[in-house]
């Protein structure tokens, strides 16, 4: 492990501040899931992903919405793709990909000639994105790619 020769204190509350530069370089935003484990006398805090943890339900969508819309499907979570129906793109970081899904990430939903990117939202907070890469995109499947969306993050409430 490396230091990053920050300390704090821990409030009466119990809450320790994650330095902001520390925050940035990790892409830990506000209300993003953290994962706390012990490792003898040291604790440690781990970007946690619930889209992550349901992958094969998202693959599974994702094989399914491929099918009907003939297009490129693919789900992220904050960080990565999770699935997608172009097995390439799986495990690709997000700021690798294109300024559309950091949209969607923001809270936007997209919808261009050829792309729609819908954002999952669960308990207030985005988790991640459904898109799809097609031509000849219609609102019929931007509507599909929204549901989709909101289904995913229902589950994720």
């Amino acid at each position: 492990m490396k230091g990053i020769g920050a300390i704090r204190r821990i409030d009466n509350l119990g809450r320790i501040a994650v330095p902001k530069e520390l925050r940035r370089n990790l892409c830990i935003g506000t209300g993003e899931p953290l994962e706390i484990f012990v490792d003898r006398e040291k604790v440690v805090f781990k970007k946690y992903s619930p889209v992550l943890e349901m992958k094969n339900i998202a693959l599974k969508f994702v094989h399914i919405l491929h099918e009907i819309l003939s297009g490129n499907v693919f789900i992220t979570d904050r960080d990565q793709v999770v699935a997608s129906s172009d097995p390439g793109q799986i495990g690709k970081k997000i700021d690798c990909i294109d300024n559309n899904i950091i949209k969607a990430l923001d809270g936007e939903d997209i919808l261009e000639s050829r792309r729609a990117i819908s954002p999952i939202r669960a308990d207030g907070y985005i988790l991640g994105a459904v898109g799809l890469q097609k031509d000849n995109l219609d609102l019929t499947a931007f509507k599909i790619i929204k549901v989709t969306a909101s289904i995913i993050g229902k589950q994720l409430e």
